[in-house]
């Protein structure tokens, strides 16, 4: 699998910055109703959560094979979220992604499926970049929609 090296220098653009759709709004009347959004800083408690999300990208991913167990994962990324500086982003106080940076690099940033589309990678990705110039990254090249989110 090949890997492409992007910049983010950017802010995303938000049609509504503090309020989101409940995830299973669906119809004429989705838009009447809202949730708040939660984005805080992650702990290796996050752990389990996290890990959830990234596997569920994963099987859903054909091209992205599961080569770790879950136990393995959870061990790895507790400790990854100790290291580095991450973020949650929760929708009535459930996990719905995260980011994780280490120093000027973007070495995470994973959604649930119902959680893509809605703003929440860019809340991720600015608040990530809040006290930075600019961002490096990478993205398989083959995960167009995270290529199509980057280059934004």
């Amino acid at each position: 699998m090949q890997a492409k090296s992007l910049k983010y220098q950017g802010t995303h653009t938000q049609r509504c910055r503090d309020r989101f759709l409940p995830l299973d709004a669906t119809g004429p009347n989705r838009h009447s109703c809202f949730m708040t959004v939660t984005l805080r800083s992650a702990s290796p408690a996050d752990a389990a959560s996290c890990v959830d999300i990234l596997r569920g990208w994963i099987d859903e991913t054909p091209w992205m094979p599961m080569v770790h167990s879950r136990a393995s994962m959870l061990q790895f990324w507790g400790s990854r979220l100790e290291a580095a500086q991450g973020w949650i982003v929760q929708l009535q106080g459930v996990t719905q992604g995260f980011a994780l940076r280490d120093g000027d690099s973007i070495d995470a940033l994973y959604l649930a499926p119902a959680a893509r589309g809605r703003g929440l990678g860019a809340r991720l990705l600015d608040t990530a970049r809040s006290d930075q110039q600019s961002l490096t990254l990478w993205a398989f090249q083959a995960n167009t929609g995270a290529l199509r989110f980057y280059e934004r």
